[in-house]
């Protein structure tokens, strides 16, 4: 997809025209793509089109798209990221900032716009009350403008949206510039019978050291999950409606009589009532009826249902090769595609996550002039994938000789967060640790363990005697 590059000066006309081709070449994919996780497809139109006299249009909705992405993401962040690092202090600061955001909830928000609209953006920003947040935008909402180097690097960011006053009848857009330095806010006043204009509402210095807003790429070409197939379900959502339509059709069949002219309504009436025909020598009786093709129907549903399933790389969880008890190794080939995907996504994310970090990082390091390292800070994904756990374990009991504890713990499952295992264990071998952690007097107690070491020799001497 499209990425935007431009070393021209920031400037009103500038950004105008930004806006202007967001919403001409970007906006119109951007809200297909939502509207087809919502399960609002294009087969929805048909009845506008096709629904003439009294023959049957229905218009069924297969909601592959809202599947497809809801699979991978809770495959991909369905069990939280997380993170590591020898600086426990240094980690403590970052993890209640990450607690204070709803960290977790915020990478699942982010995987979904991912893998809907190919992208997501973040804004790292500081609130009334100096507190560090961060919260997701659309990209209907924002655009990320690149240098031209060999690797772009952001210059700056536009957030933008809409407001509409009923009682003047006015609109103005509200625009947010973010660049290295500064947060520009700006409106653009749309009045009758004038061309639009930015008015400068206020300019302020932000310390995050980089443009505060990451872009989170779903893949290198920007593509949703389902973007690649949404033609295969259109064809699915028609071959069911017809489908549907060919069974209304046969419901709504007209009744043939042979020898029976010159009846009046009231002789069909008496028919129906009675149930009984009296027809004349050679008379007969019948429906006319479509002939069906339910078995090219069913294939066809099928073909596609098989295909959606594997150009997306997502497997259809209702199989039932997925309900038998398979081993851990036939579970991984099946996963294998979506394995390819995640892992995809898992570098693209780590990306974003490790801005994210680092523009927290610097603004610490600002704030209480501290010298952190975003570089310690290790990021781990875990994916939400079926586990035979029994084999984990006994696989990590073969290791256990080879890797450190700590890694062994991290291939363990049930286990969400190594360092607390690792800190948990210390603590059951050293009785006093959380003393020491909490700045327990610990004078006190080593005087008491003294004191009683003392007096089991006096007890002990008095016995001897």
């Amino acid at each position: 997809m499209e990425i935007i590059r431009t070393e021209e000066e920031l400037t009103n006309g500038l950004i105008q025209a930004l806006i202007k081709n967001h919403k001409e070449n970007h906006l119109e994919r951007y809200n297909k793509l939502y509207r087809y996780y919502k399960g609002q497809t294009d087969i929805l139109k048909r009845k506008n089109e096709k629904n003439t006299g009294n023959k049957p249009n229905n218009t069924l909705v297969n909601n592959f798209s809202g599947y497809i992405v809801d699979i991978i993401r809770g495959y991909f962040v369905g069990k939280p990221v997380t993170y590591s690092s020898q600086n426990e202090e240094y980690l403590s600061e970052l993890m209640e900032i990450f607690i204070a955001n709803h960290e977790q909830d915020e990478n699942s928000e982010l995987a979904g716009i991912m893998g809907i609209h190919g992208r997501a953006y973040e804004i790292v920003y500081v609130d009334a009350n100096n507190q560090i947040r961060f919260n997701e935008v659309f990209p209907q909402q924002c655009i990320m403008v690149y240098n031209n180097n060999i690797i772009p690097e952001p210059r700056f960011a536009i957030r933008y949206y809409e407001i509409n006053n009923i009682m003047d009848n006015n609109s103005k857009t509200h625009i947010e510039v973010y660049t290295e330095d500064e947060i520009i806010s700006l409106e653009e006043v749309k009045r009758e019978g004038q061309e639009a204009q930015l008015i400068e509402v206020s300019r302020e210095e932000h310390y995050f050291g980089e443009v505060p807003v990451i872009e989170y790429q779903n893949n290198e070409e920007r593509m949703g999950d389902f973007e690649k197939v949404i033609s295969l379900i259109d064809a699915y959502d028609n071959a069911a409606s017809n489908k549907l339509n060919d069974l209304d059709y046969f419901s709504d069949a007209y009744m043939y009589l042979v020898g029976y002219l010159g009846s009046e309504k009231e002789d069909i009436k008496d028919m129906k009532d009675n149930r009984i025909i009296l027809l004349k020598e050679k008379g007969e009786a019948g429906f006319l009826v479509k002939p069906s093709n339910n078995a090219d129907s069913e294939a066809i549903q099928d073909r596609l249902q098989n295909d959606i399933h594997k150009f997306s790389f997502v497997p259809d969880l209702s199989d039932e090769k997925f309900s038998s008890n398979v081993s851990g190794v036939a579970m991984e080939y099946k996963h294998f595609g979506l394995d390819q995907v995640v892992s995809n996504k898992e570098r693209k994310f780590k990306t974003g996550l490790m801005k994210r970090i680092r523009l927290i990082t610097t603004y610490i390091n600002h704030l209480k002039n501290t010298n952190y390292d975003p570089n310690e800070i290790k990021i781990n994904f875990n994916r939400n994938k079926p586990i035979n756990e029994k084999e984990r374990v006994e696989m990590v009991n073969i290791l256990k000789d080879i890797i450190s504890t700590q890694s062994s713990i991290d291939l363990l499952p049930m286990i969400e967060s190594s360092q607390e295992e690792m800190e948990r264990i210390a603590r059951e071998k050293d009785p006093y640790a959380d003393a020491i952690k909490n700045d327990i007097d610990t004078d006190y107690i080593l005087k008491s363990l003294e004191e009683q070491a003392r007096h089991d020799r006096e007890r002990q001497g008095d016995i001897n005697d």
